[in-house]
């Protein structure tokens, strides 16, 4: 058979068997003589694509891969990417390779658009770039050898902000002045000013940084608690007192370490302590050859419990809120544990808050439940994230004016389409319109914070996605006159806390808190602790009368605290109402009777606990001590405990609803620069009413004629702010009040303040020895005249016995002249019926009373001689505002091979000005002077001996500081 039948013979069988397999397979096989007709098959095409999301903006040089997907008419899908044609709407903005890889290059929108078989698809993708870069703190001085970690954050065009403390270089303008480390350390090296620059591609932003000359003198320690229960941690701080008087946190630069290993560990970077077994030990922190120590007490206390506050939360998606948490023992001692507790989550998809932090962050809508735990007990958080939207910002202040060096908090509150409120402060990316004017922070805690830069105005603006606010803020010449210590006097029983706050009277009439900014001290450190001064709290230790001065840019004021030797005897609870609806909040206040029969709130001390934290829970935080915070119908038994003491109260929790709110202001007029203070009620379906005046949310239909307040220091506070008229109104849980109208006027006649000073502020108890009192009535507006005449009553209060003396002004003002023969402090009380400020003066028969010396050595002594090399120094400190001249210093020891005869060395007396501060010692100035041996010494005893001279009183005094070293 040839080639070409065998090809025809096999094509043919083929043919054969796929007709069979046909045959077979549509079921045709026996009998019929006819065939099924034959079936098409049928075409698949292509439907739609679909584009990959993009969740959120990019940023430039940022990549994401789009993929493109082809759904087809037999439900089938295929990745087109590769095959689909690529295109960008503006190529400067965004780039796109042939697979689908988007580059980000520039900032700005634009659209993406994926082609294939005839479809198309496109997704609109937003570009951010880095605008700015901000370093904080804003400014910085730093004494050689000392140092401070920066912190910088990145601004993108969108108003978004980001930690860049690892994503920048740093430099240095003058490495032998400071350098910067590559994580932002500052280290100063030599006296001098330096330019420290953060860079981030091509942005960058620059610190300007003074060091100073001055050297450390001394080193001091505190802690939130010297009494902790074993197991349990606390952070210790270190703070640095300079020879030019400057104090420096030296927490993170100095090295620690404890007395005795087996009672407690510290970390000897950050000052961590983990307290091990019961019984007392010392922290010490040491640098440049100096050291502080600070004793504690590892209690034998065991943990009960702890809380959570606040334990219920409503968060809107995207937003986030602070909780604290507090360890209950069985001494009823409390501590803030935050930092030490461990959470777990039942839905981290919805809000997620991190081991060792406060912060929780909604994530989406939902439920979650975060527990807290430590140590075998546990606490819950109740989370709930709502879908709300942000409609609006809030800020405060409104239209703000502080005077040229002063620092100024804003907070923003948001207000979300469910009616609900919070407190957006962390959240809000922070806008100056000058820089050079006045820069704010968007650094952690710094947040809002606004540093004055020069004088001038700028605009504040607060951003937070699409919503933003503005308010003016003005750097004002205005300079500060006096410091008023509030209360001048007071009295407390020893172990106890006394609160305190510094305001500063400014010339233009203001009056700011300056609590965190003086500098407090004391000459009776025996008796009184001021170390937490700065925070608003003095601790009392022994009983005595103990003088407390506020220092700042010269200007000084003194207060008298008297610690008693009372002790507490009952602890009563008192509340405004005992019915509270659930969702509610109510204060409770604690006031414990003394053995003297005086009485003191003790809300900050005592440990409050709830009995059934399902019905109502209390907090200890000492911001919001006593605030009783209402969730669900029941009955709860609130107690407050101080060592041995306690008592209770019973709360009903009411499912009662809110069905209407009340205004209530007491004027409804003011005038420009004046304020305020309104107040809102609320009625209830059960007939009752309740104040909710720090619950409701304040609103201004102009704040710019009069702004009112909704931070928790200035909520309800009304500020007149220009001529007009404004509604103030209320909102609660949905439920808004009627607004009442508040009519503005300006007559600049009219005082907006009453500022005091005192000169000086210690006299001598002789009758004679005088100081000025002098009173001044700052009008609304410059060029107002305060009517001559205008009565203001001055009480003089000396110990048990007060008199009062009837004044009036002449231009404005009015001046006292104090003398007297009462040895202790006189407390000064100035009013007006619009105005009430204090004051004091120490009447002393010795001027040195208001001066701080304390000494300080670093010296080997061995046998009876003090060695070569060995130093003792003493610093020095005028707390009050009379100037007393330094004629000389004097340095020896009392030898005892001569009989104890006083021996100068041969330097000794030193009068050159560099010794004696340049002959005086002015208000609130700071001055050491200090011996090094050359050689050894054979003394126990060494004199460091100021003479001082004051002309008012043409007296002279001496100081002296004595060093015992066989002691």
């Amino acid at each position: 058979m040839s080639a070409a039948n065998n090809t025809i013979s096999i094509y043919s069988f083929l043919f054969y068997l796929v007709v069979a397999i046909s045959l077979l397979g549509c079921g045709g096989g026996g009998g019929g003589s006819s065939s099924p007709e034959q079936e098409e098959t049928p075409v698949v095409t292509l439907d739609s694509l679909s584009l990959t999301n993009v969740a959120s903006t990019l940023k430039v040089a940022e990549t994401i891969q789009l993929t493109v997907t082809g759904s087809y008419s037999d439900a089938s899908t295929q990745d087109l990417s590769s095959q689909a044609t690529w295109s960008v709407g503006d190529d400067a903005i965004l780039s796109v390779s042939n697979t689908g890889l988007v580059t980000a290059l520039s900032a700005g929108s634009t659209s993406v658009t994926a082609s294939y078989g005839g479809l198309s698809i496109q997704r609109s993708i937003s570009v951010k770039a880095l605008a700015d870069l901000s370093i904080s703190p804003t400014s910085l001085t730093l004494a050689i050898n000392s140092s401070q970690q920066l912190s910088v954050t990145g601004r993108y065009t969108d108003n978004s902000t980001e930690a860049f403390d690892n994503l920048v270089e740093w430099a240095s303008s003058a490495l032998n002045v400071a350098t910067v480390s590559d994580s932002g350390e500052v280290l100063a090296v030599s006296a001098g000013a330096v330019s420290i620059t953060a860079s981030a591609g091509s942005v960058s932003s620059s610190l300007s940084v003074t060091v100073s000359p001055a050297t450390l003198q001394t080193i001091v320690l505190s802690a939130s608690s010297t009494q902790i229960a074993a197991g349990l941690t606390a952070t210790f701080s270190a703070k640095g007192i300079y020879s030019d008087g400057s104090e420096q946190n030296l927490t993170n630069q100095v090295l620690w370490s404890v007395s005795d290993t087996s009672k407690a560990s510290i970390n000897p970077e950050t000052g961590l302590l983990t307290a091990l077994q019961v019984g007392s030990v010392s922290v010490l922190a040491a640098k440049e050859n100096l050291s502080g120590s600070l004793p504690i007490t590892v209690s034998a206390a065991t943990l009960e419990s702890i809380a959570v506050t606040p334990s219920v939360l409503s968060l809107a998606k995207g937003s986030s809120a602070d909780v604290n948490v507090f360890a209950i023992f069985s001494d009823k001692s409390k501590q803030d544990v935050s930092a030490q507790v461990e959470w777990s989550n039942t839905n981290n998809q919805v809000a997620s808050i991190e081991n060792n932090a406060v912060s929780v962050t909604a994530i989406t809508e939902g439920f979650t439940t975060l527990s807290a735990s430590l140590s075998g007990q546990s606490a819950d958080l109740s989370v709930t994230v709502t879908n709300a939207e942000l409609v609006s910002l809030a800020l405060s202040p409104i239209n703000e004016s502080i005077p040229l060096g002063r620092s100024q908090q804003f907070t923003a509150q948001g207000t979300y389409t469910d009616g609900s409120v919070q407190d957006l402060t962390s959240q809000v990316t922070w806008l100056s319109s000058s820089e050079s004017t006045a820069l704010i922070s968007n650094t952690g805690s710094l947040k809002g914070l606004v540093d004055s830069v020069s004088l001038g105005n700028t605009t504040i603006r607060a951003v937070l996605g699409d919503i933003q606010q503005d308010t003016t803020f003005t750097i004002e010449d205005a300079e500060l006159t006096s410091i008023e210590i509030q209360p001048a006097s007071q009295t407390v029983a020893k172990g106890t806390d006394a609160q305190i706050k510094a305001f500063g009277n400014y010339s233009d009439g203001s009056h700011i808190d300056l609590t965190s900014k003086v500098i407090w001290n004391t000459p009776n450190s025996n008796l009184i602790d001021v170390l937490s001064a700065s925070t608003g709290l003095v601790h009392s230790l022994n009983q005595g009368s103990a003088l407390i001065s506020a220092e700042l840019e010269g200007v000084s004021a003194l207060a008298n605290i008297t610690v008693s030797s009372a002790t507490l005897q009952s602890i009563a609870i008192t509340t405004t109402q005992s019915n509270v609806p659930s969702g509610m909040t109510q204060s409770l206040l604690a006031t414990g009777t003394y053995s003297d029969a005086s009485t003191k709130d003790i809300s900050q001390q005592v440990t409050w606990q709830s009995d059934d934290v399902g019905v109502a829970t209390i907090s200890n935080n000492s911001a919001e001590s006593g605030l009783l915070r209402a969730l669900s119908p029941g009955q709860v038994t609130l107690t407050a405990s101080l060592g041995l003491l306690s008592n209770q109260i019973n709360i009903d929790v009411t499912n009662a609803v809110l069905t209407g709110l009340q205004v209530n202001a007491g004027s409804s007029q003011l005038n420009v620069r004046s304020s305020i203070l309104v107040t809102a009620t609320a009625s209830y379906s059960d007939a009752s009413t309740k104040d909710v005046s720090a619950q409701v949310n304040w609103l201004s239909s102009d704040v710019n004629v009069a702004s009112i307040g909704n931070s928790a220091s200035d909520k309800g506070l009304v500020k007149a702010l220009s001529v007009g008229s404004a509604n103030i109104s209320a909102s609660l849980n949905g439920v808004s009040a009627t607004a009442v109208q508040l009519d503005v006027t300006l007559n600049p006649n009219v005082p907006k303040a009453l500022n005091v000073s005192v000169q000086p502020n210690i006299i001598l108890n002789n009758d004679s020895d005088t100081a000025q009192v002098n009173l001044v009535l700052v009008p609304s507006a410059e060029g107002g005249v305060i009517a001559d005449g205008t009565a203001i009553t001055l009480t003089i209060t000396e110990g048990d016995t007060s008199r009062i003396e009837n004044l009036v002004t002449s231009n404005g003002s009015v001046s006292y002249s104090l003398q007297s023969s009462y040895d202790g402090f006189i407390s000064l009380s100035a009013t007006t019926p619009d105005f009430t400020v204090s004051s004091g003066v120490l009447s002393t028969n010795e001027l040195s009373d208001a001066l701080f010396a304390k000494g300080q050595s670093n010296v080997v002594y061995e046998n009876g001689t003090l060695k070569a090399g060995s130093i003792f120094l003493v610093l020095l400190r005028n707390l009050s505002n009379r100037v007393f001249n330094i004629e000389q210093v004097e340095i020896g020891y009392f030898d005892p091979n001569n009989g104890n005869a006083f021996v100068a060395f041969p330097e000794s007396p030193l009068t050159a000005p560099e010794f004696i501060s340049n002959g005086d010692l002015s208000a609130g100035e700071f001055t050491s002077v200090g011996y090094e041996l050359d050689d050894d010494i054979e003394a126990s005893i060494y004199i460091i001996s100021y003479l001082f001279s004051d002309d008012a009183s043409a007296t002279n005094f001496s100081l002296d500081g004595t060093f015992n070293f066989s002691n």
